[in-house]
């Protein structure tokens, strides 16, 4: 039996914004985890490197969900779209991540 085209639709919304969402986490975690560098180049200065004090980096990530509510998204296109936005916004940290719904 063959799956219904709205929910492999559905089915494939969520997991492309899951994706997104997982994508730019690692985006921001790599450039968190990058260790310092020493203040001195190799073989320039001091014969031994000076460390560079830990800088702490906050990235917050901003979204802005925009929902079509056109006709065309009526009934189930609409209910999925609203439960893919829900499922995204519940795997941010909204103690520093923001979202906007347009």
């Amino acid at each position: 039996m063959e799956e219904h085209p709205l929910r492999s639709r559905k089915r494939d919304l969520r997991i492309l914004f899951v994706l997104l969402f997982i994508f730019v986490r690692t985006i921001v975690e790599f450039m968190l985890d990058n260790p310092s560098r020493a203040a001195t180049p190799p073989g320039i200065g001091t014969p031994t490197a000076t460390p560079t004090p830990p800088i702490w980096h906050t990235f917050n990530t901003d979204v802005i969900l925009i929902i079509d509510i056109s006709s065309s998204m009526n009934g189930s296109k609409l209910e999925a779209a609203k439960s893919t936005a829900k499922i995204f916004v519940g795997l941010m940290d909204l103690t520093v991540d923001q979202a906007g719904l347009v």
